[in-house]
């Protein structure tokens, strides 16, 4: 059997894809994706996944593309980890969100030492699960849903962590919550998961209103939800 990346050309059904060499581009990442299902079609004598016309390979092989931005996700974390422990944290102001009377607030990201810390742990965590999936959900119908879920809830935990503000916590936090009943009740035809799922879902609900009573209270206080001007108030 020859190795994956000997490939010079597949076909997928009628059609051949080439795989030419040269600057990276759509089209080498439709084909490179295309030569993963000919690969698996070989091993395993079936389709890896129902191709989609005219993009074969490119949507249907997103558990895989996934897994690899994950894992170039926790390199980039790595190196955002000795940076900031070195004393370089990191203050990016995307865009300017919205004022109401003394309330300003811009939506921006912060990355010091302790966000660092759970950025590293986030994304190889998430890394190392989405690499056990591959193989553990590859006979699952709802294989595709399951990697989109994992993969915004790593998002949503991401942001988490790097908010410079409550208002952004809040979002979040929301996030990590839906996303966390969708992986719950991955498999909703059981019964067990489906209580599970509304059991979280219920208690944070429970925890948002308090999150929010609190968020209220703070912007009244001192007039900003930036954790920075908190702080030093």
């Amino acid at each position: 059997r020859r190795p994956l990346m000997q490939f010079e050309s597949i076909q997928i059904g009628e059609r051949v894809h080439e795989l030419d060499k040269g600057p990276i581009s759509t089209a080498h990442i439709m084909r490179w994706s295309a030569a993963v299902e000919n690969w698996h079609r070989i091993h395993y004598d079936q389709p890896y996944v129902t191709g989609t016309e005219g993009y074969p390979g490119l949507i249907v092989h997103g558990p895989l593309i996934s897994t690899l931005f994950m894992g170039y996700a926790a390199g980039l974390s790595v190196i955002l980890f000795f940076d900031t422990t070195l004393g370089h944290p990191r203050d990016v102001a995307v865009y300017e969100w919205f004022t109401s009377g003394a309330l300003h607030v811009v939506w921006s990201l912060r990355v010091d030492a302790a966000s660092a810390v759970m950025l590293f742990v986030i994304t190889l965590v998430s890394f190392g699960v989405h690499v056990y999936s591959l193989d553990y959900m590859h006979d699952d119908p709802r294989r595709d849903a399951y990697f989109g879920n994992i993969s915004l809830f790593t998002g949503f935990m991401i942001l988490l962590v790097t908010s410079d503000s409550l208002l952004q916590l809040y979002f979040g936090w929301e996030g990590v919550g839906l996303t966390s009943y969708l992986l719950i009740n991955h498999w909703y035809q059981r019964r067990s998961a489906n209580r599970a799922a509304a059991k979280a879902f219920i208690v944070n609900r429970i925890g948002d209103y308090a999150f929010i009573l609190g968020t209220l209270l703070i912007a009244v206080r001192f007039g900003t939800l930036d954790f920075q001007r908190v702080a030093s108030a």
